[in-house]
C-alpha cells in the first residue's frame, strides 16, 4: 500500500527538526518529535491496516453475493428436475410415451447444468479472498 503525499511530507518535517535540535536543546523536545514520529508512524500503519480491510470486505462481498446466486440458481434446477420426475412418473399410465422421453431428456439436461453451476461455486469458495494479515 502507499503513503500519501502528506503522509511523507509530515515524516520528513519531523526528521528536519529532529536533525536541528542540537545536544544543548531541551530534551523534551527531542522526546515530543520522537512521540510526534512515533505517532505518525501508528497513523500510516492504522491507514495501511484500513485499506486491506476494506478490500478484504469488498472482495468477501462479492463472494458471497456470487454464492447466493449460484445457490438460489441451483435450487430452481432441483425444483424443475423433481417436477419433470414427477410429471414422468404420474403420467396416468404405465406407458413410455414420446412427451415422457422429452421430459427426461429436459430433466437431464437440467441436471448438467446444475452440476456445473456446482463445480462453479465449489470453485469459487476456492478462491475466497483471504483476511488481511493482523498488523
Amino acid at each position: 500500500m502507499s503513503r500519501s503525499k502528506h503522509d511523507n511530507a509530515a515524516d520528513r518535517r519531523i526528521e528536519r527538526r529532529l536533525e536541528r535540535i542540537s545536544r544543548k536543546q531541551n530534551f523534551h523536545q527531542l522526546l515530543l518529535l520522537v512521540i510526534l514520529q512515533t505517532n505518525q508512524t501508528i497513523r500510516n500503519i492504522m491507514a495501511t491496516a484500513k485499506e486491506a480491510i476494506e478490500a478484504y470486505l469488498v472482495a468477501d462481498t462479492e463472494l458471497k453475493t456470487r454464492l447466493n446466486t449460484g445457490l438460489e440458481n441451483v435450487a430452481e434446477d432441483e425444483k424443475r428436475i423433481l417436477k419433470a420426475l414427477e410429471d414422468i412418473n404420474n403420467n396416468g399410465g404405465n406407458t413410455w410415451t414420446p412427451e415422457d422421453q422429452v421430459k427426461l431428456d429436459g430433466a437431464i439436461g437440467t441436471l448438467r447444468a446444475s452440476v456445473e453451476k456446482v463445480e462453479a461455486l465449489a470453485s469459487a469458495i476456492e478462491d475466497a479472498p483471504a483476511p488481511p494479515p493482523v498488523v
